[in-house]
């Protein structure tokens, strides 16, 4: 079951970015648009006046078999999707260097603009 981040979950998935040794967001700058799949992973989702939504810090459960990680992050796509559709958002960004989510997100309709990808955070 697909549900809504909670604040309480935060700490749960900051073990999860860790163990991928991945940066952990501030919890103050996460999304309302958060979603979480049955403790095996998480996204957010952040969305702009001019219409464009951006997917970010989706993360996984260490734990979780590949191929439930596989089927939570498409179904929390999809779902990103269809509240893209309902709010009138024109496109939807993402970035990623890992070639399974890469591929993921292509079988969900997005477009792969580059080969190689470089992430920045700058934390203020």
């Amino acid at each position: 079951m697909i549900r809504k981040y909670r604040p309480e979950d935060y700490e749960l998935i900051s073990e999860w970015w860790s163990y991928h040794k991945a940066v952990s967001p501030p919890k103050i700058i996460l999304p309302e648009t958060g979603l979480i799949k049955d403790d095996i992973c998480a996204s957010f989702m952040y969305t702009v006046e001019n219409k464009i939504g951006f997917i970010a810090w989706t993360v996984s459960n260490p734990t979780s078999r590949h191929k439930d990680i596989y089927d939570g992050v498409k179904d929390i796509t999809k779902m990103f999707i269809e509240k893209a559709r309902a709010d009138s958002i024109m496109i939807i960004f993402t970035t990623t260097d890992v070639i399974g989510l890469s591929r993921l997100y292509e079988s969900c309709g997005f477009t792969n603009c580059s080969k190689q990808s470089s992430e920045l955070i700058f934390k203020v």
